[in-house]
């Protein structure tokens, strides 16, 4: 699914290095079984899904490569469901400007579908990855990320979202949270979008290569869309899950549309016993998972996820009121064209926010090695 218009090159598209065979990711990746293949993953860095990562930096071009196609493009289309396939409906029918659409899942005749089954089709993840990441990674048979980086680029931040916060929004918080050159993992662009994810998750949950990813990652951004979506969504909440599990610090961080109290307000009255999957058996496996893991079960993810919601907000609120004097000139020193002032004022600001998060880090880390000696104690 997913592509440019007829005729045009796909916008934000990277091309394969010259003398590199492509290496599939997600789905491929996680398929095959036994020694050897562990052995020949811990030798081709390419293989180890810790190494499927974009930088901060890479989002922002990308967005900026595609945004007016996707604004066009959202204007121009309906969203639908047929068959359990999402289908973009051409508002202007056989007249659409986007031609073939380049593999999408589309119809040109709206009068096959209900009015009132007809929805703006929003500019999220979901149409991201039909519109663009699938095509442009179709013939090289790989995830986004290791188009870009065929040798692989290791994360520094695991991120958690959901496809349905408008993507734009989503690179905003990136761009607000972490520094330009920090590389995340986000799975739309580290997964082979045109394989069976039912591959890379078909064992062990903690072998699949979210969880694997997870592990490596030094620190979790959980990127709070302002329906709050994330922690209802089984996946999402397995994240969490391993994150405590493994003492990964986490940082939740709210879109800009949110409201800061009715946020903690949600947060505080939310089990994610309740979260669910769109499959089923999924949401059953996670359930399980969580329960039988070592982090305690869903209580505790609960608990964990309040305490961290307090505290992160609070880091938040601390964190932009010390570098919204930088942030104000930034944005001066851009009105006026002045780019060696912005470039030195953006890497002070970068360095001021690492410092903070860097600490609140390190809280987090003693905190959690403080509740493992408790519950040692206890047994």
């Amino acid at each position: 699914e997913g592509g440019a218009p007829a005729g045009q090159a796909a916008p934000g598209a990277p091309s394969v290095a010259a003398g590199e065979a492509p290496h599939a990711a997600g789905g491929d990746a996680a398929a095959g079984e036994g020694a050897g293949q562990e052995a020949e993953e811990e030798q081709d860095p390419r293989k180890r899904p810790e190494n499927w990562g974009m930088s901060v930096r890479d989002f922002k071009d990308f967005y900026a490569s595609v945004e007016q196609d996707l604004k066009a493009y959202c204007k121009d289309h309906w969203l639908t469901f047929a068959t359990g396939e999402c289908v973009h409906v051409c508002r202007k029918g056989a007249s659409c400007p986007f031609g073939d659409h380049n593999g999408v899942c589309y119809a040109c005749d709206q009068s096959s579908f209900k009015a009132d089954a007809l929805m703006d089709l929003k500019p999220n993840m979901h149409t991201i990855v039909a519109r663009y990441v699938k095509p442009m990674t179709k013939a090289a048979g790989t995830c986004y990320a290791l188009m870009k980086y065929p040798q692989g680029n290791k994360i520094t931040h695991f991120v958690t979202h959901t496809w349905e916060e408008e993507f734009g929004d989503f690179v905003w918080t990136l761009q607000t949270a972490l520094s330009p050159d920090d590389v995340v993992w986000v799975c739309s662009f580290a997964l082979n979008q045109n394989a069976d994810i039912k591959q890379a998750i078909s064992g062990e949950l903690l072998d699949s290569p979210f969880a694997v990813a997870l592990r490596h990652a030094v620190k979790q951004l959980v990127v709070l869309d302002r329906g709050l979506v994330v922690p209802r969504r089984s996946w999402c909440a397995y994240e969490l899950a391993i994150a405590g599990q493994f003492a990964i610090p986490t940082f939740l961080w709210p879109s800009r549309h949110s409201d800061m109290e009715q946020l903690q307000r949600e947060v505080d009255a939310l089990d994610m016993r309740d979260a669910t999957a769109s499959k089923p058996e999924d949401q059953a496996r996670i359930r399980d998972a969580i329960e039988r893991g070592s982090g305690g079960g869903y209580a505790k993810l609960n608990g964990r996820l309040r305490d961290t919601m307090h505290l992160t907000l609070r880091f938040h609120q601390e964190a932009t009121s010390k570098v919204n004097e930088l942030t104000r000139m930034i944005e001066d020193a851009q009105a006026s064209g002045d780019t060696a002032r912005r470039l030195a004022l953006e890497e002070s600001r970068r360095q001021e926010m690492k410092s903070l998060e860097d600490h609140e880090a390190m809280r987090q880390r003693d905190a959690y090695y403080k509740e493992r000696c408790a519950a040692l104690e206890a047994e």
